[in-house]
């Protein structure tokens, strides 16, 4: 990721010898500096030059006079940061709500300069974001558009990405749209499904291994991790990846060396990347249940974005349908009859865009025509998921209307605490015996423990 230094650099400082000293920095690092001691000067610059970075003291001949000049920057694309001696939260407020990018309180010092310059640096890869998801994700759903901003935003840091969401939300078309941005090329872009990989693999997948590691190791393999140094690593259901694998990720977190199968101290190399991780189970939720190590999931740490299932987004249903529509249109003659569409604008979704996108694949090998609602499957003229009803559910009819009434997570904790209950009472109110039997965690029989004595009123 190349950052580049700002060329033309705006400063207001009506303190002459903080205006120097403050010049005299940012000339150091490479920058050429206008100094504008009053609002009129400032305004004069900004309308003969184009500033890539603008230093905006509040109080130059008047007290708050600085805030009138940060609308000509933003309107002008300048990258703007207010300097001032006013801590006060409304100060800063008001600076935020007239879209200033930061916000330093006085005295300046050469630390702050360069977290200013590295979030200045990463503002074209902010822009590519914007420009690359805008053509990979179709949505105006509000809280979408709002998660994708959120991202958008923290591109500028090493921060890491978690995404949570069903399957089939687009979590890997968000991860390899943060490394285009980012990297502006898709090599080094490493996408592993830790849920992909048979678990006694996925150890020498990840960290490599060297040769006559174990049987079958005929030679040194590059694992996952060093594969993405100087780019991303995309850990796509990280909720599948082993207890002991899971240890072993926790130290090149720590530390950024990696360790081959087979491997001792001399065989360890350095990885940098920028970390993704996604999953369709929230970790927070496998935490609890023993089946995720703590510790690394408060190391993993990061922007947590939630992407929301289609059939909460009904306008992107529709937004979707008819760019598909449209493709099929660019390559023969095809009309969609009202009720049919009417029946896929009602649909669901179950599988996500991936299954609308799956389904209008199937529509394109079909090479009919014409799509009427008799030709849709019953599933989606009834709207009702194809696995619910049939001998092979897990599922009631009763409990999915509960999910709809309440929330996923709701039921299964009902659903969990039901079955403690049972098997509780079961093992004759015997700890072990139950934990055993459900293959759970003390941590978590005690937390339905108490949750169960709780209705109980003891």
């Amino acid at each position: 990721m190349v950052m580049q230094a700002p060329k033309n650099i705006l400063l207001t400082e009506d303190n002459r010898m903080l205006a120097l000293n403050f010049t005299k920095t940012l000339e150091r690092k490479g920058m050429k500096v206008f100094h504008a001691f009053s609002k009129e000067t400032a305004l004069n610059l900004i309308e003969k030059n184009k500033f890539d970075l603008a230093f905006i003291d509040l109080d130059l001949e008047k007290e708050k006079a600085g805030f009138e000049l940060i609308p000509h920057l933003k309107k002008n694309g300048t990258f703007t940061v207010i300097l001032s001696g006013h801590s006060e939260d409304e100060y800063i407020e008001k600076g935020y709500d007239l879209q200033c990018d930061d916000y330093l309180v006085k005295p300046f010092t050469s630390e702050k300069i360069d977290r200013i310059l590295k979030s200045l640096g990463g503002q074209g890869a902010r822009n590519k974001f914007a420009e690359i998801i805008r053509e990979q994700y179709i949505t105006k759903d509000e809280n979408m558009l709002r998660e994708l901003k959120r991202i958008e935003e923290s591109l500028s840091t090493n921060v890491n990405l978690y995404i949570t969401g069903p399957t089939g939300t687009g979590k890997t078309t968000i991860g390899r749209s943060v490394h285009l941005a980012l990297f502006d090329n898709d090599n080094k872009y490493v996408h592993v499904n830790c849920g992909g990989i048979q678990k006694n693999l996925i150890e020498s997948e990840l960290f490599g291994h060297v040769r006559g590691a174990f049987t079958g190791a005929s030679g040194d393999k590059v694992g996952n991790i060093l594969e993405a140094d100087g780019g991303t690593l995309h850990l796509d259901e990280i909720g599948c990846m082993p207890l002991d694998v899971q240890e072993k990720f926790l130290l090149v977190l720590d530390n950024g060396l990696v360790t081959p199968v087979g491997g001792d101290n001399g065989k360890k190399k350095k990885s940098t990347f920028k970390l993704v991780y996604s999953t369709s189970i929230e970790l927070e939720d496998l935490v609890s249940e023993g089946k995720f190590r703590e510790d690394l999931f408060y190391k993993l740490g990061g922007l947590k974005i939630k992407l929301i299932p289609l059939k909460e987004r009904p306008k992107d249903v529709e937004l979707l349908l008819n760019k598909k529509i449209d493709e099929i249109r660019a390559l023969r003659g095809y009309v969609v009859k009202k009720e049919a569409y009417q029946a896929l604008k009602n649909y669901s979704w179950f599988g996500n865009v991936r299954e609308l996108n799956n389904f209008f694949k199937n529509e394109i090998e079909r090479k009919q025509a014409i799509l009427r609602y008799e030709d849709l499957d019953i599933y989606i003229r009834k709207n009702r998921n194809r696995f619910s009803g049939t001998e092979t559910a897990f599922i009631t009819k009763k409990q999915l209307s509960y999910i709809e009434d309440t929330s996923l997570k709701e039921f299964r904790e009902k659903q969990e605490i039901e079955i403690v209950r049972h098997f509780y009472e079961k093992c004759e109110l015997n700890k072990k015996k139950t934990m055993e039997k459900l293959g759970m965690t003390q941590y978590l029989l005690d937390k339905y423990l108490k949750i169960l004595e709780a209705e109980n009123g003891k």
